[in-house]
């Protein structure tokens, strides 16, 4: 298994300090507090050391070009104990494709490739509920008390979106 990265991403356990859940013991409210006291290079530079005390991004070749707080991170517990011991690879870019393989933007190259998943990002919408107008998105921000429901509508709204944690 290759895993192809154009910039690279942090990836963190879900389950942090003491046993505590990731969502958990860095939410929102509480990285919004820190941000107030703390300023964001050394705020960065604190985390950014605790995530390379287990997995080392740079030496596994997914350091992201981007600093920790900059953009959600990837929770998985698996995912550095496959890239050490080899069952998956960290990739450049991809350049383009042959036939059969794919050509990376370090002119390696792969043969021989049975599928592709493209995972490039997304854009958070709902469109099947009421053309977008029940649930606001701005700036691929949704505003959800309890990361479950919609404030603006919280008068009269009894839906509840789950698994949208931000």
């Amino acid at each position: 298994v290759y895993l192809v990265t154009r910039r690279g991403t942090w990836v963190c356990n879900r389950i942090f300090d003491y046993g505590q859940p990731f969502d958990l013991a860095l939410n929102r409210k509480y990285l919004d507090n820190m941000r107030a006291l703390i300023p964001d290079w050394l705020l960065n530079t604190v985390v950014e050391k605790k995530m390379n005390q287990r997995f080392d991004h740079d030496r596994y070749g997914l350091k992201p070009k981007h600093r920790i707080l900059g953009a959600h991170p990837t929770v998985n517990d698996e995912l550095p104990n496959r890239i050490a011991c080899g069952t998956v690879r960290v990739r450049p870019n991809i350049q383009k494709f042959t036939e059969n393989g794919v050509i990376f933007e370090d002119g390696s190259f792969v043969e021989h490739v049975d599928e592709v998943i493209l995972a490039t990002g997304f854009k958070f919408h709902f469109p099947i509920v009421e053309n977008d107008k029940l649930i606001a998105v701005h700036e691929n921000v949704v505003d959800l008390f309890e990361y479950m429901y919609p404030t603006e509508t919280a008068d009269h709204n009894t839906m509840a979106v789950i698994g949208l944690i931000q």
